[in-house]
């Protein structure tokens, strides 16, 4: 005769942070994997793997020139400034938790695979339209979130798990301003998560110089990572026709899978100068560079092959 089975304490939620999702085994959906033979009373140890991210974005001007010297009829976003060219600014929160649960004995594992959708809007942040946004056509600003989350659920083993719970915030794009802009107000980078800054600000490139760096209290954005995927740049100011979306759907969605996976390396790089910054630096005052301190620490746990594009 077999030996009775103790069960053991079930710990508190397991609802995952900062979603709506309950993960309780009877709230799953599309999942593999068929829940049978439960044992009801008795319980034994899992492991519970899941996995978000989101991000939002708008397009800021990279390059620009005085409007006066405009001589290719440039779409302008303000009266003094051409905008030569534009890239992607996200910000973007990844989420991964795994940890020990307490199932009914006989309960099946199962995966399921991380889903993310696409919300794209038609107008900048100033209200200006240019174009209807559909299929993969990010267009002027939008977001992209996870709407079914990554779970994995398999036996407990202490020899190859361990329980983690990481959030991280990144900013493509920090806000710096050089010099006080009065006597309370000292030199240094503020909150760089707010995507609904003024253009003027966005000046890494502004008239082919830093001319704005060398005045005095004046706030300029600064991109902090350069050469990812994520950036997307394209010439002019934006249009919806420009993008590799347009009336190629198929061409969209590569381009929008490398954004994403341009994003996660922000944060997976081993190479901090790779990695965004966090939403407000703390060490880089004195610098008008994001030092290490102020870039979000390597990620090591989340994983894009969860992702089912």
């Amino acid at each position: 005769m077999p030996s009775t089975i103790t069960p053991v304490a079930r710990p508190g939620s397991t609802r995952i942070q900062g979603s709506t999702w309950n993960v309780n085994a009877s709230a799953l959906f599309g999942v593999s994997g068929i829940v049978s033979g439960v044992v009801s009373g008795a319980e034994e140890e899992w492991c519970r793997t899941t996995q978000t991210m989101e991000y939002s974005y708008v397009r800021v001007p990279d390059y620009t020139s005085p409007a006066a010297l405009d001589v290719y009829g440039l779409t302008q976003l303000s009266a003094v400034d051409n905008v030569n060219r534009t890239e992607m600014y996200n910000v973007a929160t990844l989420h991964t938790k795994r940890e020990k649960i307490y199932l009914d004995v006989g309960t099946s594992g199962f995966t399921q695979l991380q889903i993310l959708g696409l919300n794209p809007v038609s107008s900048d942040l100033y209200g200006a339209t240019y174009g209807v946004v559909s299929g993969f056509v990010m267009g002027p600003q939008g977001s992209v979130i996870t709407v079914q989350p990554y779970i994995k659920q398999e036996k407990w083993y202490d020899t190859i798990h361990s329980e983690f719970d990481i959030t991280q915030t990144g900013s493509d794009y920090g806000l710096y301003l050089s010099g006080g802009a009065g006597p309370n107000e000292e030199q240094g980078w503020k909150n760089g998560t707010n995507l609904g800054d003024p253009y003027t600000w966005y000046i890494p490139h502004w008239r082919s110089g830093w001319r704005y760096l060398e005045t005095q209290g004046v706030y300029t954005k600064k991109a902090v990572t350069h050469g990812g995927a994520e950036e997307y740049s394209m010439n002019g100011a934006y249009l919806t026709t420009a993008e590799d979306a347009w009336e190629d759907d198929a061409a969209g969605l590569v381009r929008l899978i490398n954004c994403i996976e341009g994003i996660v390396y922000r944060f997976k790089s081993s190479i901090y100068h790779h990695r965004m910054a966090i939403p407000r630096p703390l060490y880089s005052d004195e610098d008008q560079f994001i030092v290490e301190a102020d870039r979000v620490a390597q990620n090591t746990v989340y994983d894009t092959s969860r992702h089912a594009y």
